[in-house]
């Protein structure tokens, strides 16, 4: 028999249960049309504003800020409504799933949505392309010699790795400019009062095989202050893609390696390099293993260097459960519409040559020979 707190507790939190029920049920049911045509266009640019005259200015991550205020408004929420209660139902059940809601409703309102709106590809006009070993092979060879001659304006000797107080200073500031005007470039909203802050301590993302992150509860992208100096300007651009309201992964890398491309900086260029680098490795790796290793036996020794290096950044952070994390994280992806899951990261290859088929940023193109 359900006791008459029960009772009251459900008519005193019935506006609570039925505003969460009628987000859940807006962002379930909205369209993509509705998303392009009025989230995208109207509410998110509200979001960013509100973000760019408070959070933006903080002198830390406000995730840091946004956490335990939401912890500590659970815990009050508790306190003042539910602790006194006898019934196990509110306390077990019904909560918890008040929480939940929330949650939910806050990520997809505030950004999550935006997985429901056309990917990069489709907004560039990007026609269909094929990769196959060959290609595969001519472009790292391509990527390693300009590697090459990138790496030599600012620190020439190829036996030693990049040492650190090469890092530019203001990179963040950098990177937020260049971000921004690739976007425009293309006639993509962008925001130059964007964060892309390091998530302290060192390896708390790592651990998790994750270099960055984008949270939509703070507004601001993070990255693991443990990567390696030369490994961190792609993923920073990264993160600065998704606070711009881009959601695929391989679309955020696309637009990170058009950035450090873009930039005059050519530290970020060798950072945006590499990383490509790093994805024809994996994918030609995977194709064709024995063409992998004539490749790699070959490979030039300022790479071994810098490589040796970010590994070494990576491996001081041993992972935790990565098969778990890597089947939660596809999961998620796969809800959200990126069909090929982690798959996803991977197709920057595919928008790379798509790019250089294609008619935009002719003066990118120019300035690398493509």
């Amino acid at each position: 028999m359900k006791t008459p707190d029960f009772f009251l507790s459900m008519k005193e939190n019935y506006r609570i249960l039925l505003a969460l029920f009628f987000c859940t049920i807006v962002v379930l049911t909205t369209t993509a049309y509705a998303v392009e045509h009025y989230y995208y266009a109207f509410i998110f640019p509200a979001i960013r504003s509100i973000y760019a005259l408070t959070l933006y200015y903080l002198p830390m991550a406000a995730i840091y800020i946004v956490v335990p205020v939401f912890v500590f408004w659970v815990y009050w929420q508790w306190k003042k409504r539910i602790a006194h209660l006898s019934s196990a139902v509110v306390k077990i059940i019904v909560f918890p799933i008040v929480v939940f809601l929330f949650i939910y409703c806050w990520f997809y309102l505030s950004w999550g949505l935006l997985y429901k709106a056309p990917n990069l590809s489709s907004r560039l006009h990007f026609s269909e392309v094929q990769i196959d070993s060959t290609y595969l092979i001519n472009e790292i060879r391509w990527v390693e010699n300009k590697m090459r001659s990138c790496r030599k304006t600012f620190w020439e000797n190829d036996t030693i790795a990049i040492p650190v107080n090469l890092k530019p200073r203001q990179l963040e500031s950098l990177l937020q400019s260049d971000v921004a005007s690739t976007l425009e470039n293309w006639n993509i909203k962008s925001y130059k009062n964007v964060r892309v802050r390091p998530l302290y301590p060192a390896g708390s993302l790592l651990i998790f095989s994750t270099a960055g992150i984008y949270l939509p509860f703070s507004g601001e992208g993070h990255y693991d202050p443990g990567l390696a100096h030369f490994h961190a300007p792609f993923v920073m651009a990264h993160e600065l893609g998704h606070a711009n309201g881009i959601t695929g992964e391989a679309d955020c890398n696309f637009i990170a390696m058009i950035t450090c491309l873009r930039s005059e900086n050519t530290f970020v260029q060798y950072a945006g390099l590499l990383t490509y680098w790093r994805y024809l490795n994996a994918d030609l790796r995977r194709s064709a293993i024995f063409s992998y290793y004539q490749i790699a036996f070959a490979r030039p020794i300022f790479i071994r260097k810098d490589l040796n290096v970010l590994y070494k950044a990576l491996d001081r952070y041993p992972e935790l459960m990565p098969v778990i994390r890597d089947k939660i994280y596809d999961t998620y992806l796969k809800a959200n519409g990126l069909k090929d899951g982690l798959m996803n990261y991977d197709k920057i290859l595919l928008m790379f040559k798509a790019w250089k088929e294609s008619s935009l940023d002719p003066d990118i193109k120019q300035k690398w020979g493509i």
